[in-house]
């Protein structure tokens, strides 16, 4: 592959990627605050219902954004083994390296929240 080419590929899939990553924070972020405002605003809903809400939207939402980041770092990989200049390699890898910190900071994240989650839900059957 051209060095051209390849540089347009890695700016393309960096932009794409970028605005994959900032979209599905997003959307983690949205799930857990409609979760936490519907528990604390007392909203009439059973605890099973909230339960379902926290097993099935919100970890729709980490599972497919970390889906997603696993296999833009596959392609990059892939990229990098395609390309035969070391500085674009060296590119390449250091960007999987950073998506991976990525997944990694959004698994915490998730360990985070599941467990507040886990106490408000307690809270609120208390209440």
């Amino acid at each position: 592959m051209s060095t051209f080419t390849a540089i347009a590929i890695m700016v393309a899939w960096v932009f794409a990627q970028r605005f994959l990553y900032g979209f599905d924070d997003r959307w983690i972020q949205n799930r857990r605050d409609t979760i936490v405002s519907g528990i604390i605003g007392g909203r009439p809903a059973s605890t099973e219902e909230r339960w379902v809400l926290v097993y099935t939207g919100w970890t729709g939402a980490v599972a497919g954004a970390v889906g997603t980041q696993i296999l833009l770092s596959l392609a990059w990989i892939i990229l990098a083994q395609s390309v035969d200049q070391k500085e674009l390699k060296l590119f390449a890898y250091v960007t999987v390296f950073f998506t991976w910190i990525g997944v990694l900071a959004w698994l915490a994240e998730t360990f985070v929240s599941y467990m507040r989650f886990r106490s408000l839900l307690r809270e609120s059957e208390t209440d």
